[in-house]
């Protein structure tokens, strides 16, 4: 008897997972290797998540949450009740493992953003109607074969939907309306938010190698010249 009860507990919780999001959007990729992979950048971008301990937005309940990826720093606005916003940046840098490109620690911070900050994000979001806008593989005109450039991911959730969209190099690509408007969005996140200068605030040991380009297979690396100071503010994840 309690077994057959543990089989319905465990049939009733995985349903009870299964509808908190009734549509799932997680768009086929072309991979390095020209090899159709579903999860390129949403796996990577999901392992990364974990790592800076950020929630997992397939199991959030929230009315809205958006999550904006560069490779250095994820923003994350949400809302409870589409009333009242919240916003934070978490800044991060990979240290990479000495003659290899696998991350050996992450070091990371987050910074809360103020009210009137979190209003003006999600005033420009909703003006752009930057969760409208379809991921780069289903919109006409817009390469899919590049391996330079720069990659923005964004995750959105809501209580009954999740979607996961990739935009490649859109500042190259505003002759399309679509890539213009990710291309704003972003603009104004670093001019009028000033993310890049938040992310000054992450300190980081001198003379570590660390990813600056998260595309699989395609990393970026970069030295850093700085000696280590205020070690307290690290957060350094194993």
């Amino acid at each position: 008897m309690r077994f057959v009860f543990l089989l319905q507990f465990i049939f009733l919780f995985i349903c009870a997972k299964a509808q908190i999001k009734q549509a799932i959007d997680i768009p086929v990729t072309i991979n390095y290797d020209q090899k159709k992979d579903t999860s390129l950048w949403f796996k990577w971008k999901t392992e990364l998540a974990k790592e800076l301990q950020l929630e997992d937005l397939l199991e959030s309940t929230d009315s809205f949450h958006l999550r904006f990826w560069t490779n250095l720093q994820a923003l994350d606005i949400w809302s409870a009740d589409n009333l009242s916003y919240k916003s934070v940046i978490t800044n991060f840098a990979e240290q990479l493992k000495e003659g290899s490109n696998v991350t050996e620690k992450v070091y990371h911070d987050q910074i809360r953003l103020e009210q009137v900050q979190t209003a003006e994000i999600i005033h420009r979001i909703n003006e752009l109607q930057i969760t409208s806008v379809p991921s780069d593989q289903k919109i006409k005109g817009w390469p899919q074969n590049g391996l330079d450039g720069y990659e923005y991911c964004v995750e959105i959730s809501t209580a009954n939907s999740y979607s996961f969209k990739t935009y490649w190099s859109p500042s190259s690509l505003t002759a399309l309306p679509e890539a213009k408007r990710i291309q704003d969005f972003a603009d104004f996140l670093f001019s009028k938010i000033r993310m890049a200068d938040w992310y000054k605030k992450l300190k980081l040991p001198a003379g570590s190698r660390f990813r600056r380009n998260g595309i699989p297979g395609m990393n970026i690396e970069i030295t850093n010249p700085y000696p280590p100071t205020n070690r307290s503010v690290l957060e350094t994840l194993q």
